[in-house]
């Protein structure tokens, strides 16, 4: 018996030996990346993990990321076909900012292209150099968004035999946003036209990838004279809208307006869309009701934003939508209150409060990340730099406890099997 036990502490002594190298090898988990419905994790050293519901998680590739010896604010990737592109940003100071854009080979997991963007803020708040507003990705490529003081400019990125080509270039002087929709990215761009000694702005959608025009809405009559408006779309249930901010500079306001492809109308308060399309939020006085793509909706009693991806500028809401869940009619949600943030999880039916940090450690610039995937919420925390894993029947679990119910597993099986074998050798006696 005691050869048994021997030889079982040393399969345990084992198991657990390799874990805690394997633990080792990964590095830290530093960010929390999408793909379409999938989701994420990248390691320090470079390995990415795909994560699964019921706190699994399942290796997929590693590249070779080299942190360059910079601490940065914020890192966001997203993963599409066989390609990672990476955005990294760090602020030196106040009034500057660096913005780093790289691709990479998930096959090989070299780096295929790598640009770095560069901006500084002067004391007369114009802007000198390139400041990347935001970037996201398709299975086709990827684009950015540059700003300076007056002008926003698009460019889109193609994947073509292997490398990186510059398909299109989209400018004008206003705000302008992307949408991944479906295999592509699109944006919204406008067409000025001259009518009756009168100047008509009509809003298009473009296939910025393809370089193609995918709809016109009604003519924007009612801002045309106004400030150069910010325009987003949306899709739901199949049918374009295009929600329109413009600042009215004779009546000192922001006005908002909705057009669809036949109509139009103006709206009480201001509108946000996801980037991925997922969702709009509609402000309404002090809730805010979130409308999914496929027409269902949820109103909160919190006024709530967006926590975007792919936007280096810190933008970090107190109060925001981490991810959702959009089959599930659900949301994972931030919200700040005194020194604590609660992060909530929502349906239609209930709010359930399954985590709570400093407020301070929630931000994004700080390193945190948070996820939806099934039946789980991971959780990235720069307080212990864990990656965390709770199930939504509220139970907490860090991946280290899976670990541990590998080895009891493993444990219980080997005392099944010399219990079995023992009691075989005894009979036969």
């Amino acid at each position: 018996m005691s050869r048994i036990y021997l030889a079982l502490l040393t399969l345990l002594l084992i198991v657990l030996a390799t874990l805690k190298c394997s633990a080792e090898d990964l590095g830290n988990p530093i960010a929390l990346g999408f793909g379409g419905n999938e989701r994420y994790v990248l390691y320090s050293n470079g390995e990415i993990h795909k994560l699964l519901s019921q706190n699994r998680t399942e290796p997929l590739s590693k590249i070779s990321f080299i942190s360059r010896g910079v601490e940065y604010s914020i890192i966001d990737f997203e993963i599409y076909e066989q390609y990672l592109y990476l955005y990294l940003y760090v602020s030196p100071t106040e009034k500057s900012g660096k913005t780093i854009i790289a691709v990479y080979n998930l096959t090989s997991g070299e780096e295929i292209y790598m640009k770095t963007y560069e901006f500084t803020v002067t004391q007369q708040n114009q802007v000198l150099g390139e400041m990347i507003q935001a970037a996201s990705a398709c299975r086709k490529g990827f684009a950015i968004i540059k700003a300076n003081t007056t002008h926003a400019l698009i460019e889109a990125y193609r994947i073509e035999q292997g490398g990186i080509r510059l398909k299109a270039v989209y400018s004008g002087r206003m705000a302008m946003t992307l949408h991944r929709y479906g295999d592509t990215l699109i944006a919204a761009s406008f067409k000025i036209e001259i009518k009756n000694g009168k100047q008509w702005i009509t809003p298009q959608i473009v296939d910025i990838m393809e370089n193609q025009t995918l709809l016109e809405l009604p003519s924007l009559v009612p801002v045309a004279a106004l400030a150069y408006p910010f325009i987003q779309v949306f899709n739901k249930n199949g049918v374009w809208e295009s929600y329109v901010s413009v600042y009215n500079p004779i009546m000192k306001r922001i006005e908002y307006y909705v057009a669809y492809p036949e109509k139009f109308y103006e709206l009480e308060g201001p509108v946000k869309v996801s980037s991925y399309m997922d969702y709009v939020i509609l402000d309404q006085k002090t809730v805010s009701k979130i409308i999914f793509r496929n027409g269902q909706d949820i109103t909160v009693n919190q006024k709530l934003s967006i926590i975007p991806q792919g936007v280096y500028l810190p933008l970090n809401p107190k109060n925001g939508i981490l991810d959702v869940d959009v089959e599930g009619n659900a949301l994972l949600v931030r919200v700040v209150e005194e020194d604590k943030a609660k992060i909530l999880y929502i349906t239609g039916k209930s709010v359930s409060e399954i985590y709570v940090l400093n407020a301070s450690s929630s931000m994004k610039t700080e390193g945190f990340y948070a996820v939806l995937v099934g039946d789980t919420v991971y959780i990235l925390n720069p307080e212990n730099h864990k990656l965390t894993s709770i199930t939504l029947n509220m139970e907490v679990k860090t991946n280290n406890s899976l670990l541990v119910v590998i080895v009891v597993f493993l444990a219980i099986l080997a005392i099944m099997y010399c219990k079995a074998k023992y009691g075989r050798l005894k009979s036969k006696h």
